[in-house]
């Protein structure tokens, strides 16, 4: 049995609430990534301590991490100007130090092990 949510309260309370034997596995969409580290709270800590393999998703944050321009989409709306402001920040480091912001595209996701 797995969950899939894109709010991380809604994961928390769903693993804490579950009757055992519980999920085996949650993916948590973009909820960990270089915007929205809101897994970290408690959905993270959680499933470390009950042995639950995470799936990340929306790593790119829409694409807006790849491809901040304006009004890059967000989620479902509009950049707001703080994220934005942070992706500008991120592409400027990459550009000091010649690391490409973008990367190929992944076909399979990547779990993150306990």
């Amino acid at each position: 049995m797995s969950i899939g949510v894109n709010h991380a309260p809604v994961a928390a309370r769903y693993l804490k609430e579950v009757a055992a034997p519980g999920p085996d596995c949650v993916m948590l969409a973009g909820r960990y990534n270089l915007l929205d580290q809101s897994g970290l709270d408690e959905v993270l800590p959680l499933c470390a301590s009950k042995g639950i393999a995470v799936m990340v998703a929306g790593v790119y944050q829409s694409g807006l991490l790849a491809d901040p321009r304006p009004g890059a989409p967000h989620g479902y709306a509009t950049v707001p100007g703080e994220p934005a402001g942070r992706v500008a920040a991120w592409h400027s480091v990459c550009r000091d130090f010649r690391v490409p912001p973008r990367r190929p595209p992944s076909s399979s996701p990547s779990p993150i092990p306990w």
